[in-house]
């Protein structure tokens, strides 16, 4: 009994390490934010704050262990991270207090959305999105069942990398930079994410509620600032919230798919909905090669929801910037659309240094990311340079230290990036993955009705005057991104262009969504007939563009594939509880394999699919793997080689050609009806 309180109480204390992790993420960023002279919206300032505290949390923890290891770095980072931002928020009151004219000392007021429609629309979106990805990340992130752990769909398979990086992060005594799939190359993925994760880890959070509650508080981040940003812009609550639904449900002709394939089928709707046969968006039998979103891309890819967080967060410094210090920063659209150039004062530095403190800090969470907003601020600043009348002493005393600062920050992280790195990733690669076909049919097929109605929408952007100058500036740089990715491959594997790619998607939504509502405010100053028809094509206009999307979700909660099973949750947690962090297991390279993904321990070959993927030359050590299990001659030489302290055989082992004669040399450390490790040397 006693036994049992005292570990109910260790749970309880190291459960609280983690809670102090997200507390004092959230506090970091109250500070930062509160540190701009700018009036928010309370949802869309903590989802700020999240957004400003997770870069610098996560920074000052890492930075830390990396000098003392994580039992004195990760307090010494929160206490760092807390004072930091504090001293920050003290400086900037000050400053403000000195120099800034009475429009902007009235920092203290909230913003709140004026009409109860406003409201209305805002709570439902949130709180119909937070349901979905609750739902979603819990069916995803490992769920337990009697037979082990499960996930679906694309998260499947890449949830077994992150898992991996989080315990090998998790389990060692500080950061280890090396590639636990990989040893012998450096760990050059971007990885901070999955090292925040890992702290909640260590804290007392089992990997279920980690991986869930970082995935939902940073994809609840991404769409709140992204409604944020499109309402600012467009004082629409409609455009801000069919924008962010359908960015996430995209279609394209797969609907058309899915209702022929269900006549055929002779089912009812909802019996052949109960059992789909495939996600309807991403289905290349049938030539649809783009991306769903939220299946290819939210899910499975961790650091894109940091990415696309801190671009929304860019957008909104944006918008404020150009406002500042003038009344229409809480105005109305037309007053908001006026101001074009960004602002010069002193007062505006804040803004200008917390763009580049964001914006350095973000490459090794998601290095494309970065790359889009360095384009996108890049051609800012080329315009706003040329709109100040060439006035370059102005913008250089305005811009030189922040850039300074994003220099300081970003180049260490580039270096190791693509210094690291052996493979060149750049090549021409006409037409993405259209093949022969032609290119705009291939975008018509793969887009849907969201291509014709962005065509449009871009016309008649460009053609009102009364346009959101924002959405104006924002076009050309990403469909000039969407043209580069149908030039050029930015990675050995092309698809992977989506992840550039799906800054255009979310442009050509909003561009389109913004067409439609045109279009349905000249209808109702028509007569009644036009008003009617006009709503009538703009919900069936929603409906098509977002019913690829519920397919896809649909079917994405259908998933539901075994990740690792009983034995194999037995076996991690041997190796976890008798085995050195840093000891290095021989093992096949099977996505999922339990050793790397549920341990952390590095191993001397994993995945060759994602190897090829990050540019690594993997076809001599996959040799030395397959040499070693089938114990050639030179197989203790090879052992000595790789550095290898235990030889993992199981199933996939077995394919491999497993010789049990020369493996029984060995002293075997754990056995079960599978699985069998050999521990190498004494």
């Amino acid at each position: 009994m006693g036994e049992w309180r005292l570990r109910a109480v260790k749970i309880e204390v190291t459960c609280m390490l983690a809670t102090v992790v997200l507390l004092a993420t959230f506090w970091t960023g109250w500070n930062l934010v509160k540190s701009l002279p700018a009036q928010w919206y309370k949802l869309e300032f903590w989802c700020l704050a999240y957004v400003a505290g997770l870069l610098s949390t996560t920074w000052w923890m890492f930075v830390a262990s990396l000098v003392v290891g994580y039992g004195w770095g990760v307090p010494i980072g929160l206490v760092l991270t807390v004072a930091s931002s504090e001293a920050i928020f003290r400086f900037a009151r000050r400053k403000l207090t000195h120099t800034a004219t009475t429009a902007e000392k009235q920092t203290s007021r909230w913003l709140s959305l004026a009409s109860v429609k406003s409201r209305a629309v805002l709570t439902a979106y949130t709180l119909s999105w937070a349901l979905v990805f609750t739902v979603l990340f819990q069916h995803h992130s490992f769920s337990k069942q009697p037979d082990g752990w499960y996930s679906g769909g694309n998260t499947w398979a890449d949830l077994a990398l992150h898992s991996t990086l989080i315990y090998s992060f998790a389990e060692s005594p500080q950061p280890v930079l090396q590639f636990p799939i990989y040893p012998q190359a450096a760990l050059t993925y971007p990885f901070l994410f999955d090292f925040y994760t890992a702290m909640l880890l260590r804290g007392g959070f089992s990997i279920q509620l980690a991986l869930v509650v970082t995935s939902i508080l940073s994809i609840m981040s991404l769409l709140i600032l992204m409604y944020f940003f499109v309402w600012r812009i467009t004082r629409s609550s409609f455009i801000a919230a069919a924008s962010g639904s359908l960015f996430v449900l995209n279609s394209n002709i797969g609907s058309w798919l899915f209702l022929r394939d269900w006549w055929a089928s002779g089912q009812t709707l909802a019996a052949f909905t109960r059992n789909l046969p495939d996600s309807y968006v991403h289905f290349e039998e049938k030539g649809l090669y783009w991306t769903q979103v939220t299946i290819d891309l939210l899910l499975p890819q961790r650091g894109i929801l940091v990415g696309m967080s801190v671009f929304f967060a860019f957008c909104l410094v944006l918008f404020l910037l150009t406002q500042l210090g003038t009344k229409k920063i809480s105005g109305t659209a037309q007053s908001e659309h006026e101001n074009k150039s960004l602002n010069f004062s002193p007062e505006a530095s804040i803004f200008r240094y917390s763009f580049a403190f964001l914006l350095g800090l973000l490459p090794f969470f998601h290095i494309h990311s970065f790359l889009v907003l360095v384009g996108v601020f890049g051609m800012l600043l080329c315009c706003q340079l040329y709109h100040a009348e060439f006035s370059v002493t102005k913008f250089a005393k305005a811009w030189l230290k922040p850039l300074l600062l994003l220099g300081i920050l970003a180049a260490p992280q580039l270096a190791w990036q693509f210094g690291k790195t052996a493979a060149n990733f750049l090549s021409f690669h006409w037409g993405w993955q259209s093949g022969e076909s032609n290119l705009v049919v291939f975008w018509l097929r793969n887009l849907g009705l969201e291509l014709p109605l962005a065509v449009v929408g871009i016309g008649y952007l460009f053609y009102s005057k009364a346009a959101p100058w924002l959405l104006k500036f924002l076009t050309i740089p990403l469909i000039a991104l969407f043209i580069l990715c149908n030039m050029f491959s930015f990675q050995p594997n092309i698809w992977d262009n989506t992840k550039f790619m799906v800054y255009s998607h979310w442009l050509m939504i909003v561009v389109g969504v913004w067409a439609l509502h045109m279009a349905w405010q000249v209808a109702q100053k028509m007569n009644q007939a036009i008003k009617q028809l006009t709503s009538a094509v703009v919900i069936v206009a929603i409906l098509i563009l977002g019913s690829g999307g519920v397919i896809a979700l649909t079917r994405e909660l259908q998933l539901n594939w075994q990740s690792v099973n009983t034995e194999g949750l037995a076996v991690a947690e041997f190796v976890r509880e008798n085995t050195q962090p840093d000891a290095v297991f021989l093992t096949a390279d099977t996505h999922n394999h339990p050793i790397p993904m549920l341990t952390g321990r590095p191993i001397v070959m994993g995945y060759a699919g994602w190897l090829w993927t990050y540019g690594i030359r993997y076809l001599a050590v996959k040799r030395d793997v397959v040499s070693i299990y089938s114990g050639e001659a030179q197989a203790e030489e090879l052992l000595k080689k790789h550095q290898v302290q235990y030889i993992y055989v199981g199933p996939q082992e077995a394919e491999l050609g497993a010789n049990l004669g020369f493996l029984n040399q060995f002293p075997k450390i754990y056995q079960s009806e599978r699985v069998s490790i050999y521990k190498v040397g004494q």
